[in-house]
């Protein structure tokens, strides 16, 4: 009978390891299957946010000037959020969005050619007089400051575009102490290739983006999370390298659906290859096409397009005027 007992605990003790390695299995399966799923959702809503920016690009640009791009990086921004609420399954209210903006995304990335814009969290309104009352009495929102350059400094400062064919020398007048700017043909000294050119325009936001990262934990000590720098930030390891106009998103500490917070960091970006253009305008009631680098000033474009086959598609005629 004593030997019957120990074995009936014996089996009890086998069975209850069983079932807590069984759960613990799961748990762990579940963890992985979510954070899969927000990789995947991550992806896909930096994919949307950089081809919602690119095809809205501003058609007020410089034709003539390829690497001239101008786009609201808020549209990238509210896409991003729209699209990763969908995979979600979240309503795209006002709460909602702003509980995504405010504990899951501490930066927020939008890199063109001559420069990139950086989302951050930021106080909208001082209740009572932030900072000095705590963080706890001001409104925060996820806000772009200005455009910044790629300034690349060795000797002299530049500023760095994303195509290596050219670069601006940054000078101050000795009188004046106003910058003032020299466009330079090719790549600053210091730096080799265009690849080498474009492995500092990496270095430049990733430090950016640490430092700010820095500074958010220094001034919002008391959020639930603290932002952390991930490490395929400065090796870009399993994400894409910025090549072209692009949308570096960092998602953090995400308890949509797991116990335990998880987190994602993705690079989506467009590398476009250089071609010429065609516009799409109308002269004397008649729509024609002709070449960007021919349009004439006085002629205003009316749509971009990437060849003539695309402009004849939408109605446009070969103007013999300005093709020849």
């Amino acid at each position: 009978m004593k030997r019957t007992g120990i074995a009936i605990l014996i089996c009890l003790y086998f069975v209850g390891g069983l079932i807590i390695f069984f759960f613990r299995y799961i748990e762990r399966d579940l963890q992985e299957f979510e954070q899969l799923r927000l990789s995947y959702a991550v992806d896909y809503a930096s994919d949307a946010a950089i081809w919602e920016l690119l095809n809205s690009r501003d058609l007020s640009m410089d034709y003539s000037d390829f690497n001239y791009l101008s786009a609201d990086p808020n549209l990238a921004l509210d896409t991003f959020i729209d699209v990763f609420s969908a995979n979600y399954g979240m309503n795209f209210d006002k709460n909602n969005l702003d509980h995504i903006k405010m504990n899951f995304i501490p930066v927020f990335v939008v890199a063109m050619y001559d420069g990139y814009y950086m989302a951050t969290l930021k106080v909208v309104s001082n209740n009572l007089n932030y900072p000095e009352n705590g963080i706890s009495n001001a409104d925060w929102d996820l806000k772009f400051g200005p455009k910044m350059p790629y300034i690349y400094k060795n000797n002299a400062t530049y500023a760095l575009n994303m195509s290596g064919e050219s670069a601006l020398k940054i000078e101050e007048d000795e009188k004046t102490k106003e910058p003032w700017l020299t466009k330079i043909e090719g790549l600053p000294v210091g730096i080799k290739s265009k690849k080498a050119n474009l492995s500092e325009i990496n270095k430049i936001i990733s430090a950016n983006i640490s430092y700010t990262i820095n500074q958010i934990n220094e001034t919002n000590t008391k959020w639930a999370n603290t932002f952390y720098i991930p490490s395929s930030l400065t090796t870009y390891s399993g994400v894409n390298p910025i090549e072209g106009p692009s949308v570096i998103a960092l998602v953090q500490n995400v308890d949509l659906a797991t116990t335990k917070p998880i987190s994602s960091f993705s690079v989506a970006g467009s590398k476009l290859e250089k071609s010429r253009m065609v516009a799409g305008y109308t002269r004397e009631g008649i729509k024609y096409y002709c070449y960007v680098d021919n349009l004439p000033s006085s002629i205003k474009a009316e749509n971009l397009f990437p060849n003539v086959k695309e402009a004849a598609k939408e109605g446009y005629y070969y103007d013999v005027r300005y093709m020849d």
